[in-house]
């Protein structure tokens, strides 16, 4: 499903324009956003609750050369589905 098939979708749903379906899926990508990005966790019921993650930074091995290899630690962000979500697809 791409963008434009999900505003329209939503539009259908909710009885709205897609111009301002669009807008809200475009704030609430910007709310998300920022809210991870100040290290918050972000829940959205029945959906997904998506959490700030830093992993660690840690010795990796070339495949190659089998020499060993720094891997930098790096923020990420993890993502837990709703069983409501999960149980929709039985």
């Amino acid at each position: 499903m791409t963008k434009d098939d999900l505003l329209k979708a939503i539009a259908d749903k909710v009885k709205r324009p897609k111009d301002d379906v669009g807008l809200v899926l475009d704030g609430l990508r910007a709310a998300v956003t920022e809210a991870l990005h100040r290290g918050e966790a972000v829940s959205l019921p029945d959906l997904v609750k998506l959490s700030p993650h830093v992993s660690a930074a840690r010795v990796g091995r070339n495949p190659r050369t089998n020499l060993p290899l720094d891997i930098p630690a790096k923020k990420t962000v993890k993502a837990k589905v709703s069983c409501v979500l999960i149980k929709a697809l039985t």
